[in-house]
């Protein structure tokens, strides 16, 4: 498992870097071609390997729905486009770090909406994380680390 988690970071980067270079195309048009894109591929990914689609849906409760709606347009639509602007209009090392709150995000919205567990190996992990990724995004002058 760890090694797919390490090559979707991959491809995440890797797609980062190519939308880089659309940045003629606006945010929300992005998102409407990966949805136009991504849509036939989980239809028929759902249709191969899930059974029951038409039930679930039938009795799917409301938190469900707003669960949907949340991923759907708060998450993707207004998320992904206030990304992609940023994106089109910055630097990519220069917007990039920013990534480093969703997981602080995660942890806290599961921990205030979810009822989960704020462990000291939770915090230490992401003190870890958090502080080595600040060890390599955070630039350092040149004229300081001279000897």
């Amino acid at each position: 498992y760890a090694l797919l988690v390490v090559e979707g970071a991959f491809m995440f980067a890797f797609g980062q870097v190519l939308l880089k270079g659309l940045s003629y195309v606006g945010g929300h048009k992005l998102i409407a071609w990966v949805a136009v894109c991504s849509v036939p591929q989980l239809f028929l990914a759902s249709w191969i390997f899930e059974h029951n689609q038409l039930e679930a849906i039938g009795a799917a409760s409301t938190t469900v729905w707003f669960a949907v709606f949340y991923m759907a347009v708060i998450m993707t639509a207004v998320g992904y486009g206030l990304w992609y602007r940023l994106l089109r209009r910055y630097e990519l090392n220069q917007v990039v770090p920013f990534l480093l709150i969703e997981p602080l995000a995660a942890v806290l919205g599961g921990v205030l909406f979810l009822g989960e567990q704020l462990t000291v190996t939770i915090v230490i992990g992401g003190v870890v994380v958090i502080s080595g990724v600040a060890v390599i995004v955070i630039e350092r002058n040149p004229f300081t680390s001279q000897k």
